[in-house]
């Protein structure tokens, strides 16, 4: 990924993180999967960002918001079985409320929907894709150990995400829970 962000003070206790983020891959096949051929290029565009509002100057507690859409400019071609671009919208929300208990430790308690557009060029006969909501929800509880260094346990679900390709359903709708642990 190349990401640039810029943080831009819109007063006292709000910031706007502005971002653009271009996504390069190159995905190699072997062995029985080689016959999906190789792709690689430009993903995907990402544009978007963070307003971050400071709730209190003492406990540095933080609510933030951050719209992204994803634009359909990666390389996709539809009779190719591996693309690196979706070739369709996407437009992601992430809320997130950040408790601090003391200077050493704090609460990351997120969620985040994303709204998927059609993409009306899939496979040979060009139909149509159609992806239902995908939520997740994450908290993380974080110690700071030293300025420099932060340790933190987490755990998130994923759901949602079921696709539709010309009205049939992949039964693939997401339903995932996870663990992290981050050293930082």
């Amino acid at each position: 990924l190349w990401r640039y962000i810029r943080t831009i003070q819109l007063n006292d206790t709000t910031t706007f993180d502005a971002n653009l983020i271009v996504p390069t891959a190159r995905l190699r096949t072997s062995g029985a999967a080689s016959v999906l051929g190789d792709a690689s290029g430009v993903g995907d565009i990402v544009t978007g960002g963070a307003f971050k509002f400071l709730l209190d100057p003492n406990t540095r507690d933080v609510f933030s918001i951050a719209p992204f859409l994803t634009l359909p400019t990666g390389q996709y071609n539809r009779t190719d079985p591996l693309n690196i671009g979706e070739n369709r919208w996407k437009l992601l929300v992430q809320m997130v409320y950040i408790k601090h208990f003391g200077s050493d430790w704090a609460l990351d308690l997120g969620a985040d929907a994303t709204h998927f557009g059609n993409n009306t060029n899939v496979g040979p006969s060009s139909v149509t894709m159609k992806t239902k909501m995908r939520f997740e929800t994450q908290a993380h509880l974080r110690y700071n150990v030293s300025p420099a260094t932060t340790l933190s346990v987490g755990i998130g679900h994923i759901s949602g995400a079921e696709n539709k390709i010309a009205g049939i359903s992949s039964n693939d709708e997401q339903s995932t829970t996870y663990g992290r642990l981050t050293a930082a």
